[in-house]
């Protein structure tokens, strides 16, 4: 979605004072401060030439008129290029035809609820019928601040109503998002917090970020507590009560440290489990080397599951890409503005066998009713002095 300048008199005529425009006006705006004194948008909708045989919704186009120091200009909404057979964003409801005034298809309304500010959330719906009737509630957000005025954001609500067996079925398998914004004033921006719900999973995904500068925000982790797994393991070992704790990570979510393990070389390992898969149930596994002589030294476990159907290995070289990520940046690649939110997430520990250098536990990880067993093998007394790690999913 973008707006693009209108210079054309006799569109812009038409835009203005055609028949059945929609026209809403905004002259409460700060001008002192945004150099705006009025702000005009005038909407069109096609009419069908068949209203019975129409299939409910039309195309509208939306015109903005921004008035500076008595200069009018004109810009339009205008849809970017999208795949064959697709509907166009910009479609309203039609009005009943027995209707004599009908409302604007689209209405507009400060988005930040100050009408001082030229920030407008424009707004329109219309319902799709297919395999489930779906009711799409439209938003762009126009930010007319400045000379060159432009849309910050676009969003799509879809509220699904299935019908037959696979219209049920399908809807099921979709996530649902949904997005909260708090205009801060100080950063003269929208604080966003998006929550994506996965029903086959019971999980959410908590995502923060800064709507009109499209910057990610951090997870805030509260004052105390580790912000990375190092962090975690190294209170880990000095204070043994952390041990019993979960946290919430930033791009991972809650975590818990399962396990410590004395090494060669005076060092200690943890190892520290999260969420993982759901489809089927899983954790993720990551371990931290502590030592006196150097900074805690971070690796992932890759889990391979006995039961796993990857022929073409595509799983497993994502999981071997994200090992090699996490070990050459000492970080997570996952984004430290998520975290994912889940059912009550629990580990158990068994030692199976203890002969140094080997060491062999079984892991149970469990989360509501699922359940998942891992087999942990450690041997610590490898040449270059770390430990070396293999770790298999038996059951699931």
């Amino acid at each position: 979605m973008q707006l693009v300048p209108v210079t054309d008199a006799y569109e812009i005529q038409q835009a203005e004072a055609g028949a059945g425009v929609f026209h809403t006006l905004y002259s409460k705006i700060d001008s002192s401060r945004y150099k705006v004194s009025r702000v005009d948008f005038y909407v069109h909708q096609d009419r069908p030439k068949d209203p019975q045989g129409s299939p409910g919704y039309s195309p509208i186009t939306i015109y903005v008129k921004r008035t500076s120091s008595g200069k009018a200009l004109w810009w339009k909404v205008v849809e970017g290029e999208r795949e064959a057979l697709t509907e166009s964003f910009l479609s309203a409801q039609l009005p009943n035809v027995d209707e004599e005034h009908p409302s604007s298809p689209a209405v507009i309304l400060p988005a930040t609820g100050d009408r001082t500010i030229p920030i407008f959330d424009v707004q329109w719906g219309s319902q799709q019928l297919a395999n489930w009737a779906d009711s799409i509630e439209a938003h762009i957000l126009l930010d007319l601040r400045a000379p060159q005025p432009k849309i910050v954001a676009d969003l799509s609500c879809n509220s699904v109503t299935a019908f037959g067996a696979c219209g049920v079925y399908d809807a099921q398998q979709q996530d649902k998002t949904n997005y909260e914004c708090d205009w801060i004033s100080a950063n003269d921006d929208f604080r966003c917090t998006g929550t994506t719900w996965h029903d086959a999973s019971k999980r959410q995904t908590k995502t923060w970020f800064a709507l009109i500068g499209g910057k990610d925000i951090p997870f805030s982790v509260p004052a105390g507590n580790p912000a990375t797994l190092q962090k975690f393991a190294e209170l880990a070992e000095a204070d043994p009560a952390w041990r019993n704790r979960q946290v919430d990570l930033p791009g991972l979510g809650r975590t818990s440290d399962i396990m410590r393990l004395p090494v060669t070389q005076h060092n200690v390992v943890h190892v520290l489990g999260a969420y993982g898969g759901y489809a089927p149930f899983g954790a993720q596994f990551f371990y931290v080397i502590l030592g006196k002589d150097h900074a805690p030294q971070l690796g992932y476990l890759v889990a391979r599951s006995l039961f796993e159907d990857d022929p073409q290995d595509v799983a497993r070289d994502a999981e071997l890409k994200f090992q090699t990520t996490v070990a050459e940046q000492q970080a997570l690649p996952s984004p430290a503005s998520e975290i994912k939110l889940g059912g009550d997430l629990s580990f158990g520990v068994k030692n199976l066998f203890s002969a140094p250098p080997t060491h062999i536990y079984q892991v149970t990880a469990r989360e509501d009713t699922s359940r998942a067993v891992y087999w942990l093998a450690i041997d610590d007394q490898q040449a270059d002095g770390r430990p070396l790690f293999s770790m298999t999913k038996t059951s699931q």
